[in-house]
């Protein structure tokens, strides 16, 4: 909320400033479409997914794992010394807890590498609308996926414009 407010306020402190000198010329580009679109995007957000693939098949060999030991102790259990069921129960206790660790540590590893990936990204992006907004006199670009920009007049956009600069067109 602050960050609208803020940016609306910027905007007619602009406009009020640059009114007299020079034309207010604004711009809006949509990142998240621009990621989603761009080549740079599609190979980070690849590169995520296999990521998350990988560590998604790690947690499931760990739960298979542990599923096949459930079943051993289930099949055994009538046999079993009093120890040696405590030592399948142990065992099954010490896997399930590892497991979470595991599937914690992961989301977490995940996130930090979603978020470092994706500024990388961004920052790209950002500099692509900034090369056109000082070649073309822009006096501000907006972000328009964020929900800030409630209305933007047909030809201020200039999301197909980043695209296609990132995409080297």
């Amino acid at each position: 909320m602050f960050k609208k407010l803020f940016s609306l306020f910027l905007l007619a402190g602009l406009m009020g400033s640059t009114a007299s000198a020079q034309a207010l010329k604004v711009g809006v580009v949509d990142f998240t479409r621009a990621i989603n679109e761009t080549n740079e995007g599609k190979a980070a957000q690849s590169r995520l997914d296999s990521m998350v693939a990988g560590k998604k098949a790690e947690l499931e060999q760990m739960e298979a794992s542990l599923q096949a030991l459930a079943q051993e102790y289930q099949a055994k259990a009538p046999t079993l010394s009093a120890e040696a069921r405590q030592g399948y129960e142990q065992r099954l206790y010490q896997g399930q807890g590892e497991l979470q660790q595991s599937a914690a540590m992961n989301e977490q590893a995940m996130q930090a590498q979603y978020v470092q990936v994706m500024d990388t990204v961004f920052n790209s992006l950002k500099a692509h609308a900034e090369a056109i907004g000082k070649a073309e006199g822009y006096t501000v670009i907006l972000e328009s996926s964020q929900g800030g920009v409630l209305f933007a007049k047909d030809g201020i956009d200039l999301t197909d414009r980043v695209i296609a600069s990132a995409n080297g067109r």
